[in-house]
């Protein structure tokens, strides 16, 4: 006898499983250069794409030449505090990695400008004149984008105001007169870095 089976196999489907295309590191936007005063806080930032990114941030102290790492610099955004003088044309460049496609890719580097503090390297001197005559007070200062406003005080000191259209390093007094014996005169130096103005 022959005996004929008929068997009709059921198929088995496997569980699903995802491909995950990861993003190799791409800078979208560099740092940029920014400014600030002495003793005032600057930041370097770089926008970023790609998956699993790391950051370290470098500074370059020649112009650009070399890079050394920075010591726990290791977010998107660069933030100095205190900056001084010292710090002026520093160049600051961030390296990102990819660690889930094992690819890096190195940011242009962004320049720090420290501007100066207005500071007085010399003050304005006595003088003493004949009436009739002309007399200068001047005054020697720094800073950036410092500005000047000479003051009068005919109370010893007490009060102070402004002389109008007096806003340059220099104080000139024509035709002096012997009203003015006693006066006292000084200038308040404002910059873009301060607040207060220094005298």
């Amino acid at each position: 006898h022959v005996v004929i089976s008929s068997c009709n196999p059921t198929p088995v489907t496997s569980s699903n499983v995802t491909l995950t295309v990861n993003s190799e590191a791409s800078i979208v936007s560099q740092p940029v250069n920014t400014s600030a005063c002495e003793g005032g806080n600057a930041s370097f930032s770089a926008t970023v794409s790609g998956t699993t990114l790391t950051y370290q941030w470098q500074i370059s102290t020649d112009g650009g030449v070399t890079f050394t790492d920075i010591s726990g610099a290791i977010a998107a955004t660069l933030s100095l505090t205190g900056v001084t003088a010292s710090m002026n044309n520093n160049s600051y460049r961030v390296i990102v990695t990819s660690t889930a496609c094992a690819g890096t890719v190195t940011s242009t580097a962004a320049v720090l400008s420290v501007n100066n503090n207005a500071a007085i390297i010399a003050q304005p001197t006595a003088n003493s004149v004949c009436p009739g005559s002309n007399t200068l007070f001047t005054v020697n200062a720094t800073g950036a984008g410092i500005t000047y406003q000479w003051q009068i005080s005919t109370d010893g000191g007490t009060t102070y105001t402004n002389i109008s259209g007096e806003t340059s390093a220099s104080l000139n007094l024509t035709n002096v007169t012997a009203s003015m014996n006693g006066n006292l005169y000084r200038v308040i130096i404002n910059s873009s870095c301060s607040s207060t103005g220094i005298t």
